[in-house]
């Protein structure tokens, strides 16, 4: 997994190349330099677009379970604990930044080695590189969040640790270029969403606590 200042790193270094290369074409003003300098424009502005943080006006609730990210329910199921899975895929053009679905205590994270086939591929839940966030709330609820990487997407950001006492809605980390977000929620919550529903991190509501709706 990687720190999420990497990125922005690795964004300040683009911008430099690109600087550098804006010179470097002014100067020498050949056919070439031009398109290098064009590429360099391209790739910086695509980054600056894919890394965007939009602002979210986030509405705390203790009952509910709010979207930790943007993108595309393409799957949901009750497993066999009497558990609802929800499968997110993010497209290149969705936000990756994740966010809190509840606020509580992470209890568990658990990092996972593995393959990379494409996000909304059923195989890519069990295979993928992954990692999983267990939330307690206040109430005991535990809640499951799996940031599952794709077959582009190949290094998981997650800047929370065990032990944290998180706020529903603060961001905790991103994937890069199209990724997977498994949610496990348990029974006693009632499901707000649909499947190909779009959602956006920390404005849809997941789920409510039964009887609270």
């Amino acid at each position: 997994m990687l720190n999420l200042n990497r990125y922005k790193l690795f964004l300040l270094i683009i911008g430099i190349m690109g600087f550098i290369s804006l010179i470097i074409s002014l100067r020498a003003k050949t056919k070439i330099s031009i398109i290098s300098l064009c590429i360099f424009i391209a790739v910086f502005l695509f980054l600056v677009f894919f890394f965007r943080n939009p602002y979210r006006r986030v509405t705390v609730n203790k009952n509910r379970i709010l979207a930790p990210c943007d993108g595309k329910i393409i799957n949901i199921e009750r497993t066999e604990n009497n558990r609802i899975q929800i499968y997110v895929f993010l497209s290149i053009f969705d936000v990756h930044r994740f966010r809190n679905p509840v606020s509580g205590e992470v209890v568990k994270i658990e990092y996972k080695k593995g393959k990379f086939h494409k996000a909304f591929n059923r195989t890519a839940l069990k295979e993928n590189e992954s990692n999983k966030i267990a939330y307690k709330t206040g109430n005991g609820d535990v809640i499951y969040i799996t940031q599952i990487a794709g077959y582009i997407a190949r290094r998981i950001s997650c800047n929370i640790r065990e032990g944290d006492m998180v706020q529903q809605g603060d961001l905790f980390g991103m994937i890069s270029f199209g990724s997977g977000c498994l949610i496990d929620v348990p029974s006693n919550y009632v499901l707000k969403v649909k499947l190909r529903s779009k959602i956006k991190a920390g404005k849809n509501i997941i789920a409510e606590m039964a009887g609270n709706n």
